[in-house]
């Protein structure tokens, strides 16, 4: 087994577009707490690189109604996978999805949400 190491964050996409699809196989079962407090960076970056995403599901994760298959057992993650890896993907929409996620965007929003000029 061959393992990349740590790459620079501005290569990643080089790697990426190498790929078929992305996957965020977290053990909500084991570490539910640890989980249920992470928001999923990945899924943009997979998103953004126009990869389909299949992930176990967590409250966080559902709450994005993001275009990630959202899998609850090993059948259904496996299933997920070979079903995105051998079907054609929407890549605008993917992309699309992680652009609204751009930082400009939230602030925007926050400061909408907050009544802020």
């Amino acid at each position: 087994l061959h393992l990349l190491g740590s790459r620079p964050y501005a290569e990643l996409p080089k790697y990426l577009h190498n790929a078929d699809v992305g996957i965020i196989p977290f053990d909500v079962e084991r570490y539910p707490e640890l989980v249920n407090g992470i928001h999923p960076l990945k899924l943009y970056e997979y998103l953004a690189c126009g990869l389909p995403v299949v992930a176990v599901e967590w409250a966080e994760l559902a709450n994005l109604k993001s275009p990630a298959v959202l899998c609850k057992d090993t059948e259904q993650f496996i299933a997920a996978i070979e079903q995105a890896a051998s079907s054609a993907q929407n890549k605008d929409a993917l992309v699309g999805y992680a652009s609204g996620a751009d930082w400009s965007k939230r602030v925007s929003a926050i400061i909408a949400a907050i009544g802020a000029t």
